[in-house]
């Protein structure tokens, strides 16, 4: 478990089911507005930012056959409720709890059951102008520059377009630590 100010986070068990619902509850992306929504029994890890007893970001990990026997789709569902950045400014590193926080649970829980292990983010391919968009189009690729992922490939899954970005760990973790002076 880490901690920065007064945010802590940690893997999620079912002990935190009613923190988890708590936080469906209070918000309104159509996927994860309850636990079934969000497949909470189906994906096998998640974490989650705490302030205080109460969820403020959530992500899951599960494997991904679908593109290989190694691979693993990280931040997925990741949600966050508004008015939890950790600061302004362009470095995401500094401003979002998923890929400063989050991410390296998951990525430490990936290659700890596969050291083999091929991580991915996805991001929806869309035009609804929402986060989701400008991931899509803007966050990811300005991060591809710095070579912390790439764009792997395009594809359906789950009947949803997708692009998947394959992490490369330890450009990432150089890039992390780089931005937040670790």
């Amino acid at each position: 478990m880490d901690q920065l100010g007064k945010l802590t986070f940690k893997a999620l068990t079912n002990n935190d089911k009613k923190a988890v619902k708590e936080f469906c509850q209070s918000q309104n992306y159509s996927n994860n507005t309850s636990l079934e929504k969000m497949k909470w029994d189906w994906c096998p890890f998640w974490c989650a930012a705490f302030d205080g007893e109460r969820i403020v970001s959530i992500a899951g990990a599960h494997e991904l056959p679908e593109v290989s026997p190694n691979a693993y789709r990280l931040l997925f569902r990741g949600a966050q409720l508004p008015g939890y950045t950790l600061g302004v400014g362009r470095n995401i590193f500094k401003t979002g709890i998923q890929l400063s926080y989050l991410l390296p649970i998951q990525i430490n829980w990936a290659l700890t059951l596969n050291p083999k292990a091929e991580l991915y983010i996805s991001t929806n391919i869309n035009d609804d102008g929402g986060k989701s968009q400008r991931m899509n189009e803007v966050m990811m690729p300005l991060l591809a520059k710095k070579k912390i992922w790439k764009l792997e490939q395009s594809m359906i899954l789950y009947n949803v377009p997708q692009r998947l970005w394959r992490i490369d760990v330890k450009k990432y973790e150089e890039e992390r630590n780089r931005s937040l002076n670790i």
